[in-house]
């Protein structure tokens, strides 16, 4: 039986609901709160002029949506924490590659942003070959007794690295943003990555990197959606990639209190 929608779901919910993959491959009824949270988040891409030009990517299986929201959800976290959306798709100035928005805090320079959403399945196939990964595919999300002993940051990492570096200019600040649907999430886990994560700033490679900004949305049942955040800066990026010291201050506070929440 398809995925359903609660009764009052938002128009356009209800709009990239008709004729999507992930509804008829789905089942259930979609929980009100996450409802309510990506009709909020598909109004905003509306409003930015991302809806109908996604709307494919919105329709197609879960995996796609997903990383069509990851977008659209980073947009409306860093304009919600005071940023000015310059634009989407902005020239990333590295062959014909385009980056996914450019922002600005006050007068600071622009920031050249990259998002990803990897999503649960995106931490075995790092690890497993093909048909290992298809079998535990298969299993869905949650295993009973299984353990794992995996860093939280580490298919984060190769994301940046297999698909962000690329795409990143060494004359402007550039942030990375991973929007995630892990098992265990690197926006919850301040005061445990850290070594790890300076680590990462320590390779050569990454030197065109301003910093990470780890999300996820997270609820309690029958609670609103909210915002996980948890961010780094690179102290070893080059200077002109560097973020702008009032940006690091807006995205270490939300980090801070959400960390705070959290303990």
């Amino acid at each position: 039986m398809p995925m359903s929608l609660p009764n009052g779901a938002g128009p356009h919910l209800q709009h990239i609901f008709q004729n999507s993959k992930w509804a008829r491959t789905g089942s259930g009824t979609l929980p009100n709160s996450w409802a309510v949270e990506m009709e909020d988040t598909l109004r905003f891409y509306d409003q930015q002029g991302r809806l109908l030009p996604r709307l494919k990517g919105l329709r197609g299986n879960r995996r796609k949506l997903f990383a069509e929201l990851a977008e659209a959800r980073a947009g409306r976290f860093l304009n919600n924490s005071g940023s000015r959306i310059l634009g989407w798709e902005p020239p990333s100035h590295m062959g014909n590659n385009l980056g996914d928005i450019l922002v600005q805090w006050g007068a600071t320079a622009p920031v050249f942003v990259e998002v990803k959403g990897p999503d649960w399945e995106g931490e075995f196939e790092g690890e497993l070959e093909k048909e290992e990964f298809l079998k535990r595919k298969a299993l869905g999300r949650y295993v009973d007794v299984e353990s794992r002993a995996v860093s939280p940051v580490g298919t984060s990492f190769r994301v940046i690295r297999k698909n962000m570096l690329r795409k990143l200019a060494g004359d402007r600040p550039s942030l990375a943003v991973i929007v995630d649907d892990f098992r265990d999430s690197p926006a919850e886990a301040r005061g445990v990555i850290e070594g790890s994560v300076a680590a990462f700033f320590g390779g050569p490679d990454v030197k065109r990197l301003g910093g990470v900004l780890f999300l996820k949305p997270e609820t309690v049942w029958g609670k609103p959606v909210y915002y996980l955040s948890n961010f780094y800066h690179n102290p070893n990026a080059f200077a002109a990639c560097r973020l702008p010291g009032p940006v690091i201050d807006v995205l270490t506070a939300s980090a801070d209190r959400d960390a705070a929440m959290i303990a």
